[in-house]
């Protein structure tokens, strides 16, 4: 169904560890390859989660050269680019 698989979530009060930490383990022990997730451990809240989240996989897919790219195309792709 997916080729990767974003975990977010920093520590709590309650745990040492991270969330997305926590989440991780049990995504493996229920037979999901470690090798598809993408951590993210630093979220301290939801807003935080799709930030960082973002930035991550930008970082672990190489994202950021990928919208460069696009991004170039697209501007000699408008049909009012002069």
């Amino acid at each position: 169904m997916f080729s990767r698989l974003l975990v977010s979530g920093g520590r709590t009060a309650s745990s040492p560890l991270a969330e997305a930490d926590i989440i991780a383990e049990r995504l493996v022990g229920l037979g999901i390859p470690e090798s598809v997730l993408i951590l993210e451990t630093a979220a301290t809240n939801t807003g935080e989660n799709v930030r960082f989240g973002r930035a991550r996989v930008a970082e672990v897919m190489d994202l950021a050269v990928r919208f460069g790219v696009s991004s170039s195309l697209g501007k000699y792709a408008r049909p009012d680019a002069t």
